[in-house]
């Protein structure tokens, strides 16, 4: 990430949120204004060790959300997974296009997958960069 390329950072932090993050993705893609701001949201999937099953599957399934965004390409279990909107499918489509189609730019430091961060620390190192 070149310091010159966004004017503004926002971090998210996640643990145990399966697909939360996704509202507060669609919320900032709505702002106005936020095209001219240049604005990348990095998204902090955090593992501690002692995180359980239950929670290493949720955040797993947030890993799965912000790639299918990178992808363009919707999740197949959108339509069951209510962690965000769980009284609506339709908002939850709406929710994913309208974060998938933000002028914003999404990266995602995760520990979740073997290796992607050192010994001892709960969060990784930078995965992926989505234009």
């Amino acid at each position: 990430m070149q310091p010159e390329s966004y004017k503004v950072a926002m971090v998210i932090p996640s643990f145990d949120e399966r697909y939360g993050p996704l509202q507060m993705l669609e919320s900032i893609a709505l702002q106005k204004g936020i095209r001219d701001t240049r604005l990348v949201c990095i998204v902090v999937i955090n593992n501690a060790r002692t995180a359980g099953l239950d929670v290493r599957k949720a955040n797993f399934e947030t890993r799965c959300l912000i790639e299918s965004l990178w992808r363009q390409k919707m999740p197949d279990d959108i339509h069951g997974n209510d962690s965000v909107y769980p009284n609506s499918r339709e908002l939850r489509f709406k929710a994913w296009e309208t974060v998938a189609a933000a002028p914003y730019t999404i990266m995602m430091l995760d520990m979740h997958s073997v290796d992607h961060a050192p010994a001892g620390c709960n969060v990784g190192m930078l995965v992926m960069l989505a234009v």
